[in-house]
């Protein structure tokens, strides 16, 4: 009778996880927020990319000296405004409680376009899957928005001259909460 009990009570949780307020339905879509429009769309089989619809550099290709083969080695910054823990700490600290414990066994693909002129970050995109059951797909759009401000507020690099040269780049890592 407990194995009984205690399998439908897991059936039910399954079930209300399927049934979960999905943000980022369907193979495409835009979602509106307070003052900002943002967009989700496709990448490789079930993982969606979500970004502001006013990114500038979403859906260009990166460039050093207009062309798209970077020379290998470059590097491209030599300092940054905050450590690893800060940033981590910086996204974070935009999620309640109870979605960081919702999120804790899932990893965040964040990706920051940095503009080379200003050291400044320009985009942010977040990549998760879009399914049911990866938790991501239930975080309402405010909350990436409070963490794209709060990457650009906050994230400073020194471009290297080498960097100079590109139209962007990229710095990307898994966000843990």
């Amino acid at each position: 009778m407990k194995r009984t009990v205690l399998f439908l009570l897991a059936l039910l949780g399954s079930v209300s996880m399927l049934h979960a307020q999905n943000y980022y339905p369907g193979e495409s879509g835009v979602v509106k927020g307070d003052g900002y429009v943002y967009e989700y769309e496709p990448f490789l089989g079930g993982v969606i990319e979500l970004y502001n619809s006013d990114s500038r550099f979403v859906g260009e290709e990166m460039t050093y000296d207009g062309s798209t083969k970077i020379p290998e080695g470059t590097m491209l910054y030599t300092s940054l405004s905050v450590t690893n823990d800060e940033m981590m700490a910086l996204v974070a600290d935009q999620f309640s409680d109870e979605q960081k414990s919702m999120l804790a066994k899932h990893k965040l693909i964040i990706e920051l376009r940095v503009d080379p002129q200003t050291g400044r970050v320009a985009d942010v995109i977040f990549s998760f899957f879009n399914a049911p059951v990866i938790p991501f797909t239930r975080i309402p759009v405010d909350v990436y928005r409070r963490v794209e401000l709060a990457l650009k507020e906050n994230m400073i690099f020194t471009p290297t001259a080498e960097s100079r040269r590109m139209n962007y780049f990229s710095f990307v890592w898994p966000q843990q909460f």
